[in-house]
C-alpha cells in the first residue's frame, strides 16, 4: 500500500513540475502558408513561371520534376529562376486545385504535402502533381 501512495504522490509531482504550456494557434500561420502557396500557383496556371520563382527565398532548393536523367537539385534562387525561366511560353493557362493540402508545424519550421490538379480549359483533370514544400 505504501508503494502504491508513493507512486501516485511521486506522479503528482512530476504533473506539478511539468511547465504550464499555453497551446498556441497556429491557425495564422497556416492562413499565411496558404495564400503565399496560392499566389505562387495562381501565376504558374496563368502560365507566368518567373512569377512563380520569384516567390522563392535566396537559399532555397528545387528539385526538378520532369528531368530524372540530370541533377535534379537546383540550389539558391538564382538557379531556380534560371531554369523556371525555360518554361516561359510553354506553361498553357489552365485552372487548378490544390487537393487535400495539409500543413504541419515543427517549431519554426512548417511542412505543408498536396495534390495539384490541372484543369485545362474545356477539359476534366489534364493532370496531378504531388508537393512537399518546407518553409
Amino acid at each position: 500500500m505504501k508503494t502504491i501512495i508513493f507512486l501516485i504522490a511521486l506522479c503528482e509531482v512530476i504533473v506539478s513540475c511539468q511547465p504550464n504550456q499555453e497551446k498556441v494557434s497556429i491557425q495564422p500561420f497556416e492562413n499565411e502558408i496558404l495564400a503565399h502557396e496560392h499566389a505562387m500557383w495562381e501565376r504558374w496556371s496563368a502560365g507566368d513561371p518567373t512569377g512563380f520563382a520569384e516567390s522563392f527565398h535566396d537559399d532555397a532548393t528545387l528539385f526538378r520534376w520532369h528531368d530524372v536523367q540530370t541533377f535534379a537539385r537546383l540550389n539558391g534562387k538564382e538557379e531556380i529562376q534560371e531554369y523556371l525561366h525555360a518554361f516561359t511560353g510553354n506553361i498553357p493557362a489552365h485552372k487548378y486545385e490544390m487537393v487535400d493540402p495539409r500543413i504541419q508545424i515543427y517549431g519554426e519550421t512548417a511542412i505543408m504535402t498536396f495534390e495539384y490538379h490541372i484543369f485545362m480549359p474545356e477539359s476534366e483533370l489534364a493532370g496531378r502533381w504531388k508537393a512537399t514544400d518546407v518553409y
